[in-house]
């Protein structure tokens, strides 16, 4: 059925694809903002979904297992094992995992190596 006084069928209007565009545009946009906001709360350092431990497992030994699910080597925290000797609080901890960080960033560190150690040698 063709618009009245166009001769074109109404799938083949350039209006319909233009108001399309916008509709699927729109609603992609408020997607990715609420998939943003999800992103943000589950990666959070000691947030409840429990992806990320708390900056206070650096006083644990961390070691690999392998997860026959998942067929591949999966991070086990293990027993006390004070960094440097002596156990952080969760503030101390987070201090110096920022300080990290930026000391990271600052030598320019990613060029050359990556977060888990295989780099570009």
């Amino acid at each position: 059925m063709a618009e009245p006084g166009s001769g074109t069928e109404w799938w083949a209007s350039e209006s319909f694809w233009r108001k399309c565009a916008i509709f699927v545009t729109a609603f992609m946009a408020v997607v990715l903002v609420m998939l943003t906001f999800h992103t943000l709360t589950v990666i959070t350092a000691g947030s409840e979904a429990g992806r990320v431990p708390a900056y206070s497992v650096i006083n644990h030994r961390i070691g690999y297992e392998f997860d026959d699910e998942r067929n591949h080597l999966v991070p086990v925290i293990g027993p006390v094992a004070p960094l440097f000797g002596e156990a952080l609080d969760e503030e101390a901890a987070r201090a110096l995992v920022d300080h990290g960080k930026l000391t990271v960033q600052a030598r320019n560190c990613m060029n050359c190596h990556t977060i888990l150690g295989n780099g570009a040698y």
